[in-house]
């Protein structure tokens, strides 16, 4: 609850900052709930990988739907930070 908390303090931040910014947030399928009704969010991308032979298709089909959004900044790092691309401004 703590991080979900946090994670809500920084978009929040985000958004004020970035007023007319389009703000996605990609998420495991299983705590997509918790982002419903939030505003500070426009999109909410759930994702889920599965084990075995499996967790190479579902993280490949997160990478692809990554690169197919060309979003311009990876705020928290979470999937290959070094690979997205990242700038400053709005």
């Amino acid at each position: 609850m703590a991080g979900r908390r946090r994670d809500e303090l920084a978009l929040r931040a985000i958004r004020r900052a970035c007023p007319n910014s389009h703000l996605s947030v990609l998420v495991k399928r299983e705590l997509a709930g918790f982002f419903d009704g939030m505003h500070w969010s426009d999109e909410v991308i759930p994702y889920a990988v599965a084990g075995g032979m499996r967790a190479f298709a579902d993280t490949a089909r997160i990478v692809l739907r990554i690169r197919r959004g060309r979003f311009d900044l990876n705020a928290f790092g979470a999937i290959e930070p070094g690979r997205l691309p990242t700038r400053s401004g709005c």
